[in-house]
C-alpha cells in the first residue's frame, strides 16, 4: 500500500504544527541512505510504500 505525503504527515505528526511536504522527502532520503535504498519505493503521483527490501 502506498502512502501519500499528507497521510504520512497526519499519521506521524497527528496534526501538531505545520509540516511541509519537503520534510517527508528529506526523511525518506535519510532512510534510503541508512537502508542502502532497498526499503522504500516511490510511487509516482501517489507517494511511498515499503518495497523491494521487505518480504
Amino acid at each position: 500500500r502506498a502512502f501519500g505525503r499528507d497521510e504520512i504527515i497526519e499519521r506521524l505528526w497527528r496534526g501538531e504544527g505545520s509540516v511541509e511536504h519537503k520534510v517527508i522527502d528529506v526523511y525518506v532520503s535519510t532512510l534510503r541512505c541508512k537502508t542502502h535504498d532497498t526499503l522504500i519505493d516511490t510511487i509516482r503521483g501517489t507517494g511511498y510504500r515499503l518495497g523491494r527490501g521487505t518480504t
